[in-house]
């Protein structure tokens, strides 16, 4: 079965993943999991692509344990390469697809699966993104106010002002008024 698949070209592959799919429903009984609904996820574009060859990973982990199929993995890793465009980051990006290269090369999906799919990997760069999105906001937010304030500095200056003004004639009236009460009170005694 797996040698006929690695002769087959990448739209094969994908419609391979029904009839591994049954393979699998029909052979390895206790595999009847996410992989069966994900192939027909219409949501992420990633998770058809990534069921697909995690089915054929556990065919070939089933079916043959010495055996690798180098073209195989390479064929899988044509078609886990869009997957790679799911992190944010450049450098995540290049680490991810050397990996996935370099264990395509080996001819075990499982070990290509564990490249392009590694959950830890995927969400520390999602939680950076959403950490650069709210560090990208609160500088815009910043950049937005000091715009305001650049447009508005002669009203600032003058209100500004005002403020200096009220609070030095406040102090010199309270320092004028115990100068009088002083004085009365010594010139009274």
């Amino acid at each position: 079965y797996l040698p006929i698949l690695i002769f087959l070209g990448i739209a094969a592959v994908i419609s391979v993943g029904a009839i591994a799919a049954s393979y699998i429903a029909a052979h390895f009984a206790s595999h009847r999991d996410a992989e069966l609904r994900d192939l027909d996820n219409q949501v992420d574009p990633y998770l058809p692509v990534l069921a697909a060859v995690r089915l054929l990973a556990r065919i070939q982990e089933k079916a043959t344990k010495v055996r690798s199929y180098p073209k195989l993995g390479m064929l899988a890793l044509k078609l886990l390469e869009p997957t790679v465009r799911r992190f944010f980051n450049r450098g995540t990006r290049e680490k991810v697809s050397g990996a996935m290269r370099a264990a395509g090369a080996t001819g075990r999906l499982m070990e290509l699966l564990a490249a392009a799919d590694d959950q830890r990997i995927v969400e520390n760069d999602a939680r950076r993104y959403q950490f650069a999105v709210m560090e990208f906001r609160d500088l815009q937010n910043r950049l937005s106010r000091l715009a305001m304030d650049n447009t508005n500095r002669a009203a600032i200056s003058r209100e500004l002002g005002a403020q200096v003004a009220s609070v030095l004639s406040g102090m010199l009236s309270t320092v004028a008024l115990l100068g009088i009460v002083l004085v009365a009170f010594l010139t009274s005694a």
